[in-house]
């Protein structure tokens, strides 16, 4: 499934005619649901139940009731929903073009993130269908300790000063990771940021 989040980061970049070298630091908050639904069979003891009744066809007298002990075969259904919680830091290294009109800027920035896993808690359902909780470093979290990624970002600002400029960066974040059992599998990440940049002359 899908997550969903919160970022917040910090961009230093350098800019020489219309190329741009940057990096930061970013911290992402996010949140993934599990869901998990498995069938059980189950038995339900019941004590002095009424197992069989003769009765007489033509008057339909009952002649004898028997009681005991019997077994109720059925199934249940067992239903679990809860939020992972992922928390990462990353450090970007782009390189990017960057575009400029009298007041609109366009760009495009494309390079490589370190990727650093704080936080993670959350449940998982085992190889036996068990359902348990992990915590970070557990081999059953989404994020490595420490990974790498690609990262791509478009960009479009709106100058309102020859140094104060808003800026919206959506980006595409994709890593590998590993999970329980050697599995590896690829992680996109889709988001964006709303800021302000200022530049140092």
């Amino acid at each position: 499934g899908g997550a969903a989040g919160a970022n917040i980061g910090l961009e230093l970049a350098v800019r020489r005619k219309q190329w741009t070298l940057s990096t930061g630091l970013g911290f992402e908050d996010l949140w993934r649901k599990f869901n998990y639904e498995t069938l059980a069979d189950n038995s339900t003891p019941i004590t002095d139940a009424l197992l069989q009744v003769v009765y007489d066809p033509e008057t339909g007298t009952t002649l004898a009731r028997t009681f005991g002990d019997a077994l109720l075969e059925g199934q249940s259904v067992r239903r679990v929903q809860h939020f992972n919680n992922y928390r990462l830091w990353s450090l970007p290294v782009l390189i990017g073009y960057q575009k400029q009109t009298e007041r609109w800027v366009y760009g495009l920035k494309t390079g490589v993130v370190l990727q650093f896993a704080g936080k993670q808690e959350g449940r998982f359902a085992d190889a036996n269908g068990n359902v348990t909780n992990f915590e970070a470093n557990d081999p059953a979290t989404l994020f490595q300790p420490f990974s790498r990624g690609l990262r791509f970002n478009p960009e479009i600002g709106y100058r309102l000063t020859d140094r104060l400029t808003w800026s919206l960066t959506p980006n595409l974040t994709w890593s590998r990771q590993q999970l329980d059992g050697g599995q590896r599998v690829g992680v996109s990440r889709y988001g964006g940021n709303l800021g302000m940049r200022w530049l140092i002359k």
